[in-house]
C-alpha cells in the first residue's frame, strides 16, 4: 500500500528533476547562442583595424573576453605589377610643352611620388593618364602598393589589360 503511494510521488519527483534539469541546460544553450552571436557581431565590427588594435589590447588585459584569433584572419595584399608588365608602358624622354616666358605651363613638373622635379630630357614613363612620374618612382610604386595611378587612381592594370586585347584584335 504504501508503495502504491510512495512509487508515483517518487516518479512525480524525478520527473520534476528532469524538467529542472532540462530548463537549467535549455538556458544553458540560449546563453552560449547569445554569447556567439555577441562574438560573431563583435567579429564583423573588429573588421576595421583600429578596433581590431582596441581587440588585442583589450585581450590582452583582460583574459575573459572572448577574442578572433588574428592569425586566421585573411591578409590583405593588393594587387601589383610585375618587372614585364611594367614592359607595356614605353619609357620616354620629358620634354615641356612650351618654353615661352609667360606659359605657365613652361614650368617644369613636379614627381608626385618623390616630389622632385622632373626637368626637359629625363626619362619618364609613358601611362594611359598622361600623369608624369620619374621611371624609377613610379616602377617601384606599381611594383609594391598599387596599380593605380597615384594622382588619379586610373587602374593602370586593366588600360593595360584593355590596350592588349584591342591590340589583339586589330588582325580581325
Amino acid at each position: 500500500m504504501i508503495l502504491k503511494i510512495v512509487a508515483p510521488v517518487i516518479f512525480i519527483a524525478f520527473i520534476a528533476i528532469m524538467i529542472g534539469i532540462t530548463i537549467v541546460a535549455r538556458k544553458e544553450e540560449i546563453r552560449n547562442a547569445t554569447n556567439q552571436e555577441q562574438h560573431r557581431n563583435r567579429a564583423g565590427a573588429m573588421l576595421n583595424g583600429v578596433q581590431l588594435d582596441r581587440a588585442r589590447n583589450m585581450n590582452a588585459r583582460n583574459s575573459l573576453t572572448t577574442s578572433i584569433d588574428m592569425d586566421v584572419l585573411p591578409k590583405y595584399t593588393p594587387k601589383t605589377f610585375s618587372f614585364k608588365d611594367l614592359s607595356h608602358f614605353p619609357i620616354i624622354s620629358w620634354s615641356k610643352v612650351s618654353t615661352h616666358e609667360n606659359d605657365p605651363y613652361s614650368e617644369d613638373i613636379v614627381c608626385k611620388i618623390c616630389h622632385a622635379q622632373i626637368s626637359s630630357g629625363v626619362p619618364i614613363r609613358s601611362i594611359p593618364c598622361s600623369h608624369v612620374f620619374h621611371v624609377s618612382c613610379l616602377d617601384n610604386y606599381l611594383m609594391n602598393n598599387s596599380v593605380q595611378c597615384p594622382t588619379c587612381d586610373l587602374d593602370l592594370y586593366l588600360s593595360m589589360i584593355g590596350a592588349l586585347e584591342s591590340n589583339n584584335n586589330v588582325g580581325l
